[in-house]
């Protein structure tokens, strides 16, 4: 194998795993609409009214399934919102919860996975959580 013929296969093995790493971006959502977001997943409504970023997960209370609990317990997460060429800011919500940011109201529809059984911890990255975005009522 010559020298060029080797950089070339270097190359192109580089170019291959560096587009296999790179991560993708949701496609802009819709008022009204509902969209999912992995942690550090960044998402940007179609007009470019707003931006969230889902930081992380920062509680699980939840009650697994397997477990019959007298609080069902909650789930926290911190997100990052932008408005317009507002800064960003971090906002710590629970499920179900909402805020308003510019003139919208961002709601946190639900976070999976669900506890399934006692003791079974949920790694940080597995977490997507469901938002929608709303006209501020």
């Amino acid at each position: 194998m010559t020298r060029s013929s080797i950089f070339a296969l270097l190359l192109t093995v580089q170019a291959a795993a560096c587009g296999a790493a790179s991560p993708t971006q949701p496609p802009p959502f819709d008022l009204g609409s509902e969209f999912t977001l992995s942690p550090s997943e960044q998402a940007v409504a179609r007009d470019d009214s707003l931006r969230v970023r889902f930081i992380e997960v920062t509680d699980d209370s939840r009650c697994p399934r397997d477990v019959q609990c007298v609080w069902a317990g909650e789930v926290k997460l911190r997100v990052a919102v932008q408005a317009g060429a507002q800064k960003e800011e971090e906002r710590d919500l629970r499920e179900s919860e909402e805020t308003v940011v510019g003139g919208r109201t961002l709601t946190v529809v639900k976070v999976m996975p669900y506890p399934a059984n006692a003791g079974a911890k949920i790694e940080k990255k597995a977490y997507r959580a469901t938002f929608k975005v709303a006209p501020a009522k």
